[in-house]
């Protein structure tokens, strides 16, 4: 057998033993309409954690139940959730810190793991938060990526997130940022931008950027 075969052998495995079977959740979520799922095959904690929004705040019961199967690394994911359907920036800009501040304090730190979470969080605010969730993408650029010269592939998806979001309620803001964007992908973002606008002196400006590129 060829190592690349042993490695999809070993990946599959590995997420087979991760999927969740919990027999109540899995009969709460197909009662409930909330994904399809079966006992054999069961949920990953993604899929799960994605039911676990559509939850009724009130189904407390339930939602005890699946908060420990998810694990730590969840916990923050739901209550930036949480904060974003309350609209509650002081709670959004206070759990970002609080998670910044643990991994500065961390011996032992795994900067890819932790950039991602970052960008799972960023990913979750940025249609309401954008300038929050550039705050995130700075941070991620400044503090980690460079110092170690690695950048998870998500994050090419997340600035360009970043750019269009904001430019929903400020197109020059949209435009000053436009650095964060990879060079090849500039390009299509300066042409969705102009469909957000009628501004005729935008349009002149956003062409003007294109025919540099």
């Amino acid at each position: 057998m060829n190592s690349f075969k042993q490695a999809e052998i070993e990946a599959e495995t590995k997420r087979q033993k991760e999927q969740i079977r919990d027999i109540e959740i899995i009969k709460y979520i197909n009662d409930n309409d909330l994904f399809i799922c079966t006992i054999e095959d069961g949920i990953s904690k993604d899929e799960l954690f994605e039911v676990l929004k559509k939850i009724d705040t009130k189904e407390q019961s339930i939602i005890q139940k699946i908060s420990p199967l998810l694990g730590v690394e969840y916990y923050p994911l739901y209550e930036i959730y949480q904060a974003v359907q309350n609209k509650d920036i002081e709670k959004i800009e206070m759990i970002i810190t609080i998670e910044k501040v643990e991994y500065d304090t961390m011996t032992n730190k795994n900067p890819m793991e932790f950039m991602e979470k970052l960008l799972k969080i960023g990913s979750s605010i940025v249609v309401i938060y954008p300038l929050i969730a550039l705050d995130i993408y700075y941070y991620i650029e400044n503090n980690i990526a460079k110092k170690i010269n690695l950048r998870p592939s998500s994050i090419i998806d997340y600035s360009i997130e970043i750019v269009e979001y904001t430019a929903n309620t400020d197109i020059e803001k949209a435009l000053s940022i436009l650095d964060i964007v990879e060079p090849h992908f500039k390009k299509d973002v300066l042409h969705r931008l102009i469909n957000k606008s009628n501004d005729k002196e935008i349009h002149n400006q956003v062409n003007k950027i294109i025919t540099t590129l």
